[in-house]
């Protein structure tokens, strides 16, 4: 093929498809589309496009919007897979090797051709920032294929196309994930006005009063984020509703610490020996102190539950502590409402 040849109508017809079946995907998993503009068949639509955009670039292997495309049913082909493994230590079954080898080479490619190409980058960030599954010590966990590449290639995304929302709610969640909260909020700040459901949800948690000497716990916190969304407590963004912190002192200094910043606020002991859960209602601008009673699921309400635990080296290290005697742990739950949801 000569480079800028025209390409033939068919084979056009067939990146449309799947650029637009890939961008709808994507706009389907952000809450912007209906799942109902998505085909029945979702994999097999993939699939079957995928084979035929194989056939298209072997006639055209410098069609730069072709590698793009094939990118991005990549991706797709991987997430919906990955959606429906299930897995267990007692199922003796090898765990499926889905790094997508073919569609990095593909975008590379197309990026040598076009090395400024903002679509190029976001879905190098996307397949880069792709969780695959693996078993550390006998446990199921996923991970990032390359963070740190994912956020280069969605910051260069947002420097090239920097209306495209798309491209900085990827480059944001991919800072999330790196535990930047500051940055990714910055990313976001302007997107409906101030308004963002991840900005939003940043700066509360940002706001969260927390004694000095806190460590924050990132696998905890996720734990405790699966926890509560397999129980249905949120609705969305449960990944920035929930985090979990130690620290490496009693209750009792934790109490005391909340006492004297917020003279008024209630603590209320659950009902168990050495815990204690405050509220905040989430208002415009901040966090406002609650002193009602609450599940610490009820609407527009942030709460923060404290347990104190006995010495436990291993319970320690769990969650970053160091030294002797008594810690706590402590949990946050958000419930604000966003948007008309």
């Amino acid at each position: 093929m000569l480079l800028g040849a025209p390409l033939p109508l068919a084979g056009q017809r067939i990146v449309e498809r799947a650029e637009r079946l890939s961008d709808t995907y994507e706009r389907v998993l952000a809450g912007e589309e209906s799942r109902d503009n998505l085909p029945h068949d979702l994999l097999g639509e993939v699939s079957q496009l995928a084979d035929r955009l194989d056939a298209h670039l072997e006639d055209h292997p410098e069609d730069v919007r072709g590698l793009i495309a094939a990118a991005g049913l990549a991706y797709t082909r991987v997430i919906l897979t990955l959606s429906n493994i299930r897995w267990s230590p007692a199922s003796g079954e090898k765990l499926p090797e889905l790094r997508p080898v073919r569609a990095h080479a593909r975008l590379t490619r197309a990026l040598a051709i076009e090395p400024d190409n903002a679509e190029a980058h976001y879905w190098q960030a996307r397949l880069y920032g792709l969780h695959h599954p693996h078993v550390r010590d006998g446990v199921f966990v996923t991970e990032p294929e390359d963070l740190g590449r994912a956020i280069s290639h969605a910051r260069r995304a947002v420097e090239l196309a920097p209306v495209e929302r798309l491209y900085r709610e990827a480059l944001a969640g991919y800072l999330i994930g790196d535990h930047r909260f500051d940055d990714a909020a910055e990313v976001v700040r302007d997107l409906d006005g101030g308004q963002h459901a991840f900005y939003l949800l940043l700066m509360d948690m940002k706001a969260v009063p927390l004694p000095p000497s806190v460590v924050y716990s990132p696998l905890e916190s996720r734990g405790f984020a699966e926890f509560l969304l397999n129980r249905n407590r949120f609705e969305d963004h449960g990944f920035l509703r929930a985090r979990v912190y130690g620290y490496p002192g009693p209750l009792a200094d934790i109490e005391a610490f909340y006492r004297d910043s917020f003279p008024d606020i209630r603590l209320f002991e659950p009902g168990s020996e050495g815990s204690s859960t405050l509220h905040f209602r989430t208002i415009e601008g901040g966090l406002e102190p609650s002193d009602e009673q609450s599940d610490g699921y009820e609407e527009n309400r942030l709460s923060i539950l404290i347990h104190e635990l006995s010495e436990d080296d291993a319970s320690r290290q769990k969650y970053g502590l160091t030294g002797e005697g008594p810690f706590c742990v402590i949990y946050i739950i958000n419930m604000r409402k966003i948007g008309g949801r």
